[in-house]
């Protein structure tokens, strides 16, 4: 162990080595009780001790060693459960008539989500579309552009299968050609789509 002197008369300690590790069980724990007990120690010789506000320098040597750690252990977490979400763009006609609302997406959105995960997380939007159908039609339809935020962590292949299930439901329920799915995780576009209800 290393020591820091501040002046004469004080002395604070850092390991040398972090006290936590990955493989360690209580490695989240130990690391906290780690960046507590060094932003203690300099809070309270910043209050108590005149003679600390002369090394400026360390002092901000160590609030920057802080930060990169919290930055880092947050990190660490981003990339240990990335956000994962999808987007999905259904029309509200069935051929060129227009059919459905925004309530009836959203209805069969929330329903098909609670029995998925026992939990709805949904954005949707209003929009317009222009698609050239089977038939070669060149259709313009209201549309909805729905945006599903993973409220429950769930595993990336449960995910997408979830998503891959919500946009049969949407397509068949909703009499649609076809429903176009995205899939993201940690903000990166993975995959796409044009899901098409079962037959």
């Amino acid at each position: 162990m290393n020591d820091l002197e501040f002046d004469p008369a004080t002395k604070v300690s850092l390991p040398s080595q972090p006290p936590a590790t990955r493989d360690h069980p209580e490695a989240d724990a130990l690391a906290e009780a780690f960046i507590t007990g060094v932003m203690g120690t300099v809070c309270t010789h910043a209050s108590t001790t005149d003679e600390f506000q002369g090394p400026r320098r360390v002092r901000m040597a160590i609030g920057r060693i802080v930060r990169c750690v919290l930055d880092l252990r947050q990190f660490i977490k981003f990339l240990r459960n990335p956000p994962q979400t999808a987007k999905l763009f259904v029309g509200l006609n069935v051929g060129a008539e227009p059919r459905w609302t925004t309530d009836d997406v959203l209805k069969i959105v929330a329903e098909v989500q609670c029995e998925q995960s026992g939990k709805a997380g949904a954005f949707l939007g209003q929009g317009r579309s222009v698609w050239t159908c089977a038939r070669g039609a060149l259709i313009d339809e209201s549309s909805i552009p729905i945006e599903i935020i993973d409220v429950c962590a769930r595993p990336w292949a449960v995910f997408t299968r979830d998503m891959f299930d919500l946009a049969e439901t949407l397509a068949g329920r909703l009499q649609q050609e076809s429903v176009l799915l995205s899939l993201y995780k940690g903000g990166l576009h993975i995959r796409q789509e044009s899901i098409q209800p079962l037959n």
